[in-house]
């Protein structure tokens, strides 16, 4: 293309013939009028209008491939908001469920209209999760459709989940949705105590609403999980390409680990349900201790600390579970105290995975680690600096340089100091006594123990950082113009101190 637009509109050259002592028109190369330094014209270079743009089309995706990427979104859609009506018809069932078990304790046991009310309204909201369960089973089967998978449109609804592998899934949420407390059967169960040795009665009504507490759990967990970022489209695909399962352990694991909030939400569910189970572990028990024994129980004391209220139940398991145990409260039952030992095992699960969570959250990165250690590195190197010119000081005070300088320590100490100057003439004729110099002072004992103690507390530190090349190499630059520094005034000092004793 250079070539024909050269034989076209031309390319000003300099001319061969042309000496180099002759002035060039150099604006018409530069395109500024300063670089002028002769009367040649410029050359007009223009772009022809013959010379074709090419323009390459964008490939657009075919009306199939926007068809499937519009029936993913709208499946994803789908599947999230069935889970979610299900989540939501099980929770309110929960609700019913504990409404019909405390108004049948508070009648006494005896069931009413109102509690048959309340269990049929269980049934239907267990009835509506179902439904919403195989809604959701059918967009997660269309899921599948629009991602490749083999699940023809003509095959049957259980013909299509046992090719996806959610035939077990499936089957577990509707044997689960089903513990509910069954309408028009109200029967007592005796449970022995080992620890009282007598039958302990429990209507059947509040250990299926007990169960059924523990059991929906389950759809609060999953549901958190399908709303999680980590289960959306894109991380679905990486997931997929990487044979990662976006199953509930991985994000409850990640998030638990990642995400105080969650525990957090985690520890308030723990607390509230383990409450519940041990308010109807140890309600009958106590109504039935009070019917035996009344005059055990006519004390505020006694009554204050009665387990057949909640409030007592959620005490002994916030303090169970936070490993305190005051021992006001405390399961009678073996049923309650199994239920205490469950709560401190989920006690030291949580209470792990809290301290993992605060100690990545309280950890440093890499920059500002070593900022950390160069700081202290820089102060132990001053530490050190300071033990050592004590040690000098101390070493040139007790020398005979200095004796032969200055006859009399009084006169000659710091600020004219008369108890330093004292105690340093002590000094000199206790070391004159023993003989041994200046290594015969105990302040100059005392100075080296500390010098010592400081270089090795240097040493410990510079080989904690000598991985940092870049930062060793600025703490040896520092070093050197430091030692200079001090080597200087060292020699100075010498010098003064010769000149005086040869004068």
């Amino acid at each position: 293309r250079f070539g024909a637009l050269r034989s076209e509109v031309g390319v000003m050259e300099m001319p061969r013939d042309r000496p180099f002592s002759d002035p060039i028109d150099y604006s018409a190369i530069t395109g500024n009028p300063r670089h002028s330094r002769s009367y040649t014209p410029a050359v007009h270079v223009e772009w022809p209008d013959d010379v074709p743009v090419v323009e390459r089309p964008h490939p657009q995706p075919s009306e199939d491939a926007l068809e499937r990427a519009r029936g993913l979104k709208e499946a994803v859609t789908a599947r999230k908001w069935w889970y979610t009506f299900s989540t939501i018809c099980a929770v309110v069932g929960i609700g019913f469920g504990i409404a019909e078990s405390e108004l049948l304790w508070m009648n006494g046991n005896v069931p009413n209209t109102r509690t048959t009310a309340l269990k049929w309204a269980v049934l239907a909201t267990s009835v509506m999760a179902a439904g919403g369960l195989s809604f959701q089973m059918n967009s997660r089967i269309k899921v599948g459709r629009y991602r490749g998978d083999a699940l023809p449109e003509n095959a049957g609804f259980l013909t299509n989940l046992k090719r996806a592998g959610l035939v077990q899934e499936f089957a577990t949420d509707l044997v689960l949705l089903a513990v509910i407390p069954v309408p028009g059967i109200d029967p007592t169960v005796r449970v022995w105590d080992a620890g009282h040795s007598m039958d302990i009665p429990y209507t059947l009504d509040a250990l299926m609403v007990t169960l059924m507490v523990l059991v929906r759990i389950r759809y609060v967990l999953y549901w958190l999980v399908i709303l999680d970022p980590l289960t959306d489209s894109t991380s679905s695909v990486y997931a997929r390409s990487s044979c990662v399962d976006l199953n509930l352990r991985f994000v409850l694991a990640t998030r638990c680990m990642k995400n105080l909030r969650f525990l957090l939400l985690l520890w308030l569910i723990a607390i509230s349900v383990s409450a519940y189970c041990m308010l109807v572990a140890e309600r009958p028990f106590a109504f039935v201790d009070t019917q035996l024994h009344p005059e055990d129980h006519e004390s505020s004391m006694e009554s204050a600390v009665r387990m057949d209220r909640f409030h007592n139940c959620l005490w002994l398991v916030i303090i169970t579970m936070t490993t305190v145990g005051y021992g006001d409260v405390y399961p009678s039952t073996d049923i309650g105290r199994l239920i205490a030992v469950v709560s401190c095992f989920e006690a030291v699960v949580l209470i792990a995975l809290v301290i993992e969570i605060t100690n990545t959250r309280l950890s440093l990165d890499d920059s500002s680690q070593r900022l950390v250690d160069f700081t202290y590195r820089v102060r132990e190197y001053k530490e050190t600096r300071k033990a050592a010119t004590c040690l000098i000081e101390r070493l040139y005070i007790v020398s005979p340089v200095y004796r032969k300088l200055h006859p009399t320590a009084r006169s000659r100490t710091k600020l004219g100091d008369d108890a330093y100057g004292k105690q340093l003439e002590a000094a000199w004729a206790a070391n004159d006594r023993m003989g041994l110099g200046v290594m015969g002072d105990a302040e100059v004992m005392r100075l080296i123990r500390r010098f010592r103690k400081a270089r090795r507390q240097l040493e410990t530190k510079e080989s904690s950082m000598r991985s940092d090349v870049g930062l060793q190499l600025a703490e040896v630059t520092e070093s050197l113009l430091s030692l200079e520094a001090e080597v200087g005034f060292l020699v100075e000092q010498v010098q003064a101190s010769v000149h005086k004793l040869r004068a």
